[in-house]
């Protein structure tokens, strides 16, 4: 955001940033970071389970995916559209 504002470039008035993983520094700089937020703990957890599933050999040797959805968090770096019908 600091090269766009060097360059003229306003946020959020002529481009919308969107951040990612929602670090606490998101709030402090100014326009505040729009993110997403990445549920870090759910993560942390799920691979634990996986983790001890494996060491267990609860798994009969299955693949599985997991997926963990990321929540945007939306603050000033983003301009929200008017709906035009």
């Amino acid at each position: 955001m600091r090269a766009l504002s060097k360059a003229g470039v306003r946020v959020p008035e002529d481009v919308s940033v969107v951040g990612f993983d929602d670090m606490p520094i998101c709030q402090l700089i100014y326009p505040a970071l729009s993110t997403m937020a990445v549920p870090k703990a759910s993560m942390g957890a799920l691979a634990v389970r996986r983790l001890v599933s494996l060491i267990k050999d609860d798994t009969e040797g299955e693949s599985v995916r997991i997926c963990v959805l990321p929540e945007l968090v939306s603050r000033e770096s983003v301009t929200k559209l008017s709906a035009t019908v």
